[in-house]
């Protein structure tokens, strides 16, 4: 498995958050557009090579991330040390985005396997804009519920073919 890190951060300046896309994205998809300028206002634009672990499960990393660009793999390591994959991510999917309301710790790990482009949101940056624009955290709670209620049918299917 690869151990890289490497990262190249494009900045908000040099690249900034399309509104559409970021529109597109399944926990933004009801804000309103003034709502939607905020957050994109506040992504960051980052890129990871292939095969970069770019998120290590169990560390302190609190940012939301959107695929812009590229596919990912989400993982854990079971008690031999191999490899257990949860899922596959690609453009318009997120994670991370509990990080953004708890102080908690990485659930699983994360390693890219294209290049990839991310718009990535810290939690900073989330909790100012929930200071002055509350009905944005309301949003995104349906946002995640929803993939909750998701993931829950996923382990009840999974359940029931066991």
């Amino acid at each position: 498995m690869a151990t890289e890190r490497a990262t190249v951060r494009i900045g908000p300046r040099a690249l900034v958050m399309d509104l559409e896309q970021l529109q597109r994205i399944d926990i933004f998809r009801s804000l309103d557009p003034s709502d939607a300028k905020l957050v994109a206002e506040r992504m960051e634009i980052i890129c990871y090579p292939r095969n970069s672990l770019m998120i290590h499960e169990g560390e302190e990393n609190s940012s939301l991330y959107v695929i812009l660009k590229g596919k990912v793999k989400i993982f854990l390591l079971d008690e031999t040390g191999q490899e257990v994959i949860l899922n596959y991510l690609h453009e318009g999917d997120h994670f991370g985005e509990v990080s953004l309301f708890d102080d908690g710790h990485r659930s699983a790990s994360v390693q890219t396997m294209d290049d990839c482009y991310f718009g990535t949101l810290q939690k900073e940056d989330f909790v100012q804009i929930m200071a002055t624009h509350p009905n944005l955290a309301m949003t995104m709670f349906k946002g995640m519920t929803r993939r909750l209620k998701d993931l829950s049918n996923n382990v009840r299917t999974l359940a029931a073919n066991w």
